[in-house]
């Protein structure tokens, strides 16, 4: 079974009235955007019913009823173009929506997640923004009449073991769908040095030995602190690194304070001049 309906979008910028017209397949909760048009007139929605039918190819004959409103729009050329193909058209009663109540359940589903959110810029902004949405809804989104699975699922099989998490953003940010996905290196690759140990003394001809594990040292009274280096080739910004401060005075006697509480240079004196 299928069922059909408008629902309208007002542009932001034009401030013009857009129809969209739409068919939904009851069983499978599948959606078909077929147009957007400013003025759905009879000619133009008896081609949409024949690109509907071009679309569902020999999947046609697997549906008998459609279900549609008392609209001026469809007039009687629509429903040749459908009995043509064996689909018998139902009408439901004058001032009666709940009884096309899959189809208008699809246009609040609709509005409260895309266009109620979004500033319509023009009729291609808004066949570009509802063919990406009914990919989404087709494809992710789950439905409960469904045990929450999509009507046609173009997720790929679900591996538990994969612990990471993929987010991808759906029209800008504004729909998000998560999936499991193999752990793969980010571009945010840090690479974390070992702390640096104090040197040996001394060996037999005099030179000096480095640690055991071959890294060069501090002073054994400082306690060394390990430093997160940033390689090149990532894109991380420097300020995303907070480098730990080393403990300890590191600044010079007489840094940041007043001229007048700095320490005298003793080697000169008399404005300048050596002693």
């Amino acid at each position: 079974m299928l069922a059909c309906d408008f629902f309208h979008v007002d542009c932001a910028l034009t401030l013009q009235r857009l129809y969209v017209f739409f068919v939904i397949e009851v069983g499978s909760r599948y959606v078909h955007i077929l147009g957007v048009t400013t003025n759905p007139d009879g000619p133009w929605t008896s081609q949409q019913a024949r690109n509907l039918l071009m679309d569902l190819g020999e999947r046609a004959d697997q549906f008998k009823i459609l279900i549609r409103d008392r609209a001026g729009q469809f007039t009687t050329a629509f429903d040749a173009v459908l009995a043509d193909a064996g689909i018998t058209v139902c009408k439901i009663p004058p001032r009666s929506p709940r009884a096309n109540a899959y189809a208008e359940r699809f246009v609040l589903t609709a509005r409260t997640e895309v266009t109620d959110h979004m500033l319509i810029l023009g009729q291609r902004h808004l066949r570009r923004t509802l063919d990406e949405y009914a990919r989404h809804y087709n494809g992710r989104r789950p439905h409960r009449a469904l045990q929450l699975l999509p009507p046609r699922s173009t997720r790929p099989v679900i591996d538990l073991t994969h612990e990471r998490i993929r987010r991808r953003p759906v029209l800008g940010g504004l729909i998000t769908e998560y999936e499991r996905a193999a752990w793969k290196p980010s571009s945010h690759r840090f690479r974390f040095l070992e702390p640096r140990r104090a040197r040996t003394g001394p060996d037999a001809a005099g030179r000096r030995v480095p640690s055991s594990d071959g890294c060069r040292g501090r002073s054994p009274t400082r306690p060394s602190v390990a430093i997160a280096v940033r390689l090149r080739d990532s894109a991380v910004p420097y300020g995303h690194v907070r480098w730990p401060p080393l403990p300890g005075p590191v600044r010079p006697p007489g840094l940041g304070k007043r001229r007048s509480q700095r320490v005298p240079n003793l080697r000169r004196s008399n404005h300048g001049r050596p002693c």
